[in-house]
């Protein structure tokens, strides 16, 4: 099954009512943009951070924020820190070609042998998600399970 990744736009109380939701089995909760992604969790993400500001990888300042984990541990809730969804928010979409080609290049991605053309459209969904959050004065959130 993999790891699954679901990127929210969303109040930090809806994405935990999201979390919830998802472990009982309920319908969605209104008020929350999501797109689906697998094989993605915290650490690519923070690593695309790093190489989207032309700064090496340094887990204590590319991480996402911690909000919750499932008792089981096998689900996790991760929010975007402001400074990466500005920095996700300003990448020029002539950008996204050469940022895509560096994050699969990165050895987290090459173990998931993601290409290039794998991870375009995930840097143009987190461009989009994140200028969304900035208009809405929402969050960016990662909800993780395995």
């Amino acid at each position: 099954m993999g790891i699954l990744a679901d990127i929210l736009v969303a109040s930090e109380q809806d994405a935990l009512a999201y979390d919830a939701q998802l472990e009982l089995r309920r319908s969605p909760v209104s008020g929350v943009t999501v797109v689906y992604y697998k094989s993605f969790t915290g650490l690519e993400f923070g690593t695309l951070w790093a190489l989207a500001v032309g700064e090496p990888f340094e887990v204590r300042r590319h991480k996402l924020r911690h909000i919750s984990h499932g008792d089981d541990g096998e689900r996790w809730l991760e929010a975007f820190p402001a400074e990466l969804v500005a920095v996700l928010s300003a990448i020029p979409d002539a950008d996204v070609p050469s940022l895509a080609a560096r994050w699969a290049a990165t050895d987290e991605l090459k173990l998931s042998q993601m290409l290039p053309e794998h991870v375009e459209p995930v840097i143009r969904d987190l461009h989009r998600l994140a200028a969304l959050a900035q208009a809405e004065g929402k969050g960016v959130y990662l909800w993780g399970s395995l």
